[in-house]
């Protein structure tokens, strides 16, 4: 029995530095990805009103504390920063893409679809000052044909994630990309927690054979 116990605890230390070597290295991994990709938004839309060329995001929240941009669409969209949705400035709602350091891709919508997706790239965290948003339908020199209804969008921390807007008409709901970031915290912890139990049941053994030891020399004497 003692051999056996000796042998398990040698193989879960084994196994949980490996784990903990594993964990450690995604992390830096995590960190390196991090710190050179760019980060996704894309825009699913429905029910579009008619006319609809493009669509943006309206953000509301701390605008100060939000890196500006110069950035226009004349070359893509064929609209600069005297069009509508760029002046827009109404109940602390303003344009991501003509406000903040949000690209569109360039992503065309057509009408002959039920529903179209585009995309934006390296918003960089912009909901965690942003967190209220709106989404514009807007015709071809950038005039707001519709907007959404109002939705409080939960910043994501320590990953990075793709965030997924659904606008349908004049409703608008989000999700998040994947979770596969996480597994590896999961595996962790649940060995950890394996291994404080482990612990806890080892040094309760032991405390008990020495007991015994010492009433069986009680015994004898």
């Amino acid at each position: 029995m003692k051999r056996s116990s000796k042998v398990f605890s040698v193989v879960f230390k084994a196994v949980y530095l490996v784990l903990l070597g594993f964990v450690v290295l995604w992390i830096i991994s995590r960190i390196m990805i991090s710190a050179s990709s760019t980060q996704l938004l894309y825009l699913n839309l429905g029910k579009m009103p008619e006319g609809t060329v493009f669509a943006d995001v309206l953000a509301k929240g701390d605008w100060n504390k939000v890196r500006k941009t110069n950035i226009d669409y004349e070359d893509l969209l064929g609209v600069d920063h005297t069009c509508e949705i760029a002046q827009y400035d109404k109940d602390g709602y303003k344009s991501l893409m003509f406000n903040a350091d949000l690209y569109y891709t360039g992503d065309r919508i057509d009408p002959a679809q039920s529903h179209n997706k585009i995309g934006f790239e390296d918003w960089s965290d912009l909901f965690k000052e942003l967190p209220y948003i709106k989404v514009a339908y807007c015709d071809k020199d950038g005039n707001i044909l519709g907007i959404t209804e109002e939705k409080h969008i939960t910043p994501v921390f320590m990953r990075r994630s793709p965030y997924n807007l659904y606008a349908d008409g004049e409703e608008l709901s989000y999700k998040l990309g994947p979770l596969d970031d996480i597994k590896p915290w999961i595996l962790f912890i649940a060995m950890t927690i394996f291994g404080v139990v482990y612990l806890i049941h080892n040094r309760r053994r032991k405390k008990k054979l020495i007991q015994s030891g010492e009433t069986d020399n009680e015994r004898k004497e």
